[in-house]
């Protein structure tokens, strides 16, 4: 088992109807083995008004499965590195058993 490692923020960049871009970014956590570009990665851009734990709930389910069909094993815990981001991703995690 390896830990995930997560990112869900808004990016400098605007869609044609001038709304700020988001995207989630998932990969699990490298040992000193690993390959460079090897692992396990996943990203989905979100549309801004479904920016929610919801959206963010059933975009982590679709990267557990993602994962498991590609062989690797589920994630121990997941670590998320924006403050402002912790208590979404702790609704969206928890009933994944992620949390």
């Amino acid at each position: 088992m390896s830990d995930w490692e997560m990112d869900f923020y808004s990016r400098p960049v605007l869609d044609p109807d001038g709304r700020k871009r988001w995207e989630l970014l998932v990969c699990n956590t490298p040992d000193m083995n690993t390959p460079p570009g090897a692992g396990f990665r996943f990203s989905k851009d979100c549309p801004a008004d479904q920016v929610n734990s919801l959206w963010l709930g059933e975009s982590l389910e679709q990267a557990l499965d993602e994962a498991v069909a590609g062989g690797y094993s589920r994630p121990q815990r997941l670590r998320c590195w924006r403050q402002a981001m912790i208590a979404m991703v702790q609704r969206a995690s928890e009933p994944l058993g992620l949390a």
